[in-house]
């Protein structure tokens, strides 16, 4: 799935940057596709589309454990 929030975003710069120097700093690990991978994941995770993608079966926006647990049982 491609991401709704560019290459080029200062976002994707600005964890990009910060993963980086966690992992190298204080992880002491010299990985950086893992770098690139987890600083994608958390710029996937900030977009809006992506804080309620669990829909109930009419489509509404699950927003809190209880009404996932509620929307998942078939004898509810």
């Amino acid at each position: 799935m491609r991401s709704p929030i560019s290459d080029s975003h200062p976002l994707r710069a600005l964890f990009a940057q910060l993963v980086q120097n966690r992992l190298l700093g204080t992880a002491q690990l010299n990985d950086f596709p893992v770098a690139k991978y987890v600083a994608g994941v958390l710029v996937d995770f900030c977009h809006v589309e992506n804080l309620y993608k669990i829909r109930d079966n009419r489509g509404k926006p699950l927003e809190d454990v209880g009404e996932m647990f509620i929307a998942s049982n078939p004898l509810l």
